[in-house]
């Protein structure tokens, strides 16, 4: 997404005055522009793009059609940049395989892949397949914002920790238990 340098023009500006605030932020000038919808200068100086164009704006330059069209919203969509989304899958997938104390082998059959693939997957040398993200979801109770963000959202948080104590007051009770054993062997 390009850094927006001045303000975008909002809802109350003409398709036109979008049009040069675009064309200024991604440093291009009308004719560029032009030949990349196919169009002449003259078809595209008011702003008003058909929908075609539209995605074609979209798509070469990550601009927001609806902002185009009526100036709501922002200028520029945002991205979540491939390599940053690969490190986050290869993450939540390792730390959901070592939280449950699964082999590769394990999970890559709870997966349905290889386990070269998960393998690979953990390593970020390898996307993680649809099947497989809706698998981890299903099974394990990961969220897709978990997946995307890296991040597990606040309630799985809360039922963690809420886990995590009732461990701690289980072993408590055991080694309780234990030294109660070994007074009654002595």
């Amino acid at each position: 997404m390009p850094r927006i340098t001045s303000m975008p023009p909002n809802e109350a500006s003409s398709p036109s005055d979008r049009l040069k605030f675009l064309l200024k932020e991604i440093g291009i000038n009308e004719d560029e522009f032009a030949r990349t919808l196919g169009a002449e200068v003259d078809e595209i100086k008011e702003g008003d793009l058909n929908i075609t164009q539209l995605g074609v704006v979209r798509n070469e330059y990550n601009v927001n059609p609806s902002w185009m069209t009526t100036g709501k919203g922002r200028p520029f969509l945002k991205t979540v940049k491939l390599p940053d989304l690969m490190d986050q899958i290869k993450d939540v997938f390792k730390r959901v395989r070592l939280d449950n104390r699964l082999s590769q082998e394990e999970m890559s059959q709870i997966l349905g892949v290889k386990r070269t693939t998960l393998s690979n997957i953990e390593a970020g040398r390898q996307g993680a397949s649809l099947h497989a993200i809706r698998v981890l979801k299903h099974k394990f109770g990961v969220s897709y914002d978990e997946i995307i963000d890296g991040q597990k959202n606040k309630a799985v948080i809360e039922k963690d920790n809420s886990q995590q104590e009732k461990i701690n007051q289980l072993e408590k009770r055991i080694a309780t238990l234990m030294k109660v054993i070994d007074k009654l062997s002595d």
